[in-house]
């Protein structure tokens, strides 16, 4: 999943200013499309979880909150590259407009990096059911 965030984060980076509002919609639909499969996953998670009638005071419970907590960093970096392509998508000709196109992404930002990458990043080893 990961690895497919960051591609999200690629393709806006190389196309939300080319002039092809087609273009510009097909890479849109692609990371709302990513949304849908990391929220189906996640809410699989949960059932799983609750199927599994795991008790809150496992070790095992913690594990499912981590990746639960990793699913939510995923969704939030993308949820801000969606919005971009929604901005991007409002203007016929966005290579002018690149600070409002952008300006999602600041919400995500810290030091010029992104929030939810690095949270991802100090949260996944902890959250590997295997250890």
């Amino acid at each position: 999943m990961r690895s497919e965030v960051d591609e999200a984060v690629d393709d806006l980076e190389g196309y939300y200013r080319v002039s092809s509002s087609e273009t510009r919609g097909s890479y849109a639909d692609k990371c709302v499309s990513l949304i849908d499969e990391i929220t189906q996953e996640r809410s699989e998670l949960s059932s799983s979880r609750e199927k599994a009638q795991i008790s809150a005071d496992s070790e095992l419970y913690d594990k499912y909150q981590k990746v639960d907590e990793l699913y939510g960093y995923l969704l939030d970096r993308l949820s801000a590259i969606s919005q971009c392509w929604e901005v991007s998508l409002s203007f016929d000709n966005p290579k002018k407009h690149d600070s409002e196109i952008l300006a999602p992404l600041k919400t995500d930002l810290k030091g010029g990096n992104s929030v939810s990458e690095a949270a991802f990043d100090k949260l996944y080893s902890e959250a590997d059911p295997s250890k």
